[in-house]
């Protein structure tokens, strides 16, 4: 097969950086560090690849990028213009010393423009997002995060660290989730919300008149796949909200294992 690479003007590439075949890269970007670029990678114009950089296959990144310091990104990734992957956490306390910290990145995930992921803050620590989500507009992850599969984090959200967002979990246009908060799987948080406290699976969180929590059923519908029956999880949502624990809450073997994680949160929990 024939190499139809194509390298724009005024590019500064290191002579440490290996890309494969099949690139096309556009104007006045610099790549340099130990920087591995895949097969079939088009990169726009003015972007910073800078770091010990991996970036998979198939991905298409835009105009003024910067992906910067220890970061790997799998395959078939869509990368907007404007996006930063790769700074310091936004903390006040600085390291001292470097440790092995890094982004990971699953596959097929699309950033939107003015996307931001922080590098982890603690030692030897990652900030981590799965597979085939979705970060809209101005979305941030911070430091320490951890994003599951199939997540989906709308227009101007904003997610301290230390945060975990399950698989299937979205988070609606400019709410903010407080550090160290966990957002169960199947879970919705509709617009606008500021969560302090964890969220538990397949619940849906609205916040124009105060908390309420209901069962996110059109989340379920849409996405799960499992043999638990909304019906199951609606008496389970009862039972956690009368005795305010999630102990002891069903006797279900999948649902008890999925609400596993937070039956000794530390934080306080929506019920």
């Amino acid at each position: 097969m024939s190499d139809a690479s194509i390298m724009g003007f005024f590019c500064d590439v290191c002579d440490t950086v290996e890309i494969s075949q099949n690139y096309k890269i556009g104007n006045y970007n610099t790549i340099e560090g130990r920087v591995s670029i895949g097969k079939n990678v088009k990169i726009g114009n003015g972007n910073t690849i800078s770091g010990d950089i991996q970036i998979g296959d198939n991905c298409i990144i835009g105009n003024n990028v910067s992906i910067v310091g220890n970061v790997k990104i799998g395959d078939s990734n869509h990368i907007f213009s404007n996006v930063c992957i790769g700074y310091e956490a936004q903390h006040l306390a600085k390291i001292e010393v470097d440790t092995l910290r890094s982004i990971i990145i699953g596959n097929q995930n699309t950033f939107r423009e003015n996307c931001t992921v922080h590098m982890p803050h603690e030692d030897n620590s990652l900030t981590t997002i799965g597979h085939n989500s979705l970060f809209m507009v101005n979305s941030h992850i911070s430091h320490d995060t951890n994003i599951g599969d199939s997540v989906v984090i709308c227009n101007n959200v904003a997610i301290g660290g230390h945060s975990q967002v399950g698989d299937f979990a979205c988070i609606g246009l400019n709410s903010s989730v407080h550090q160290f908060c966990k957002i169960g799987q199947y879970s919705m948080i509709g617009m606008g919300s500021a969560i302090t406290k964890d969220v538990l699976p397949f619940y849906l969180i609205s916040h124009t008149n105060g908390i309420k929590t209901s069962v996110n059923v059109v989340g379920i519908k849409r996405n799960y796949k499992g043999d638990i029956s909304i019906k199951e999880i609606k008496k389970t949502k009862k039972y956690i909200s009368d005795n305010r624990t999630v102990c002891k809450s069903t006797d279900n073997k999948e649902l008890q294992s999925i609400l596993s994680n937070f039956t000794s949160a530390s934080k306080s929990i929506y019920y």
